[in-house]
């Protein structure tokens, strides 16, 4: 906290409680944020954010599939010649179930975008359970 506090010219680190009013004050925002788009049809949820969203499907934990959504932003490329690193990739979501069909990860995603809003765009391979739960 000492090393934050300096960092952001703080004359004194906040203490743990603090922080955690802190969180709970951003968490109690973002809710209501969310709350405002859940009544919403998704087409006409509004863009909030410029982000690439990455979507992939992996066995990941025994025989369980993974579902994760990644994001960077969408303007990257127009802005840097090299991919995104690690720091330029935020995690969105991850789940994991015995098997996913395109409803399955329609609902998940629908969460996701309730909590974030609409992605400017999005990245997945050709599979069809992908394909349509994005469609």
């Amino acid at each position: 906290m000492t090393l934050l506090a300096l960092a952001l010219s703080i004359q004194q680190a906040p203490c743990p409680h603090t922080i955690i009013n802190w969180v709970i004050r951003l968490t109690i925002v973002r809710l209501d944020s969310a709350r405002t788009l859940r009544g919403l049809p998704l087409d006409r949820a509004p863009f909030r954010h410029g982000l690439m969203w990455m979507i992939d499907i992996s066995i990941g934990l025994g025989s369980g599939k993974m579902l994760a959504v990644l994001a960077f932003d969408a303007h990257h490329h127009q802005r840097e010649s090299k991919a995104p690193t690690l720091r330029q990739v935020h995690g969105i979501g991850v789940a994991v179930a015995t098997s996913w069909t395109g409803e399955t990860i329609a609902d998940f995603l629908k969460r996701r975008i309730a909590t974030m809003g609409r992605p400017a765009a999005s990245l997945k391979d050709n599979g069809s359970d992908l394909h349509q739960a994005v469609a």
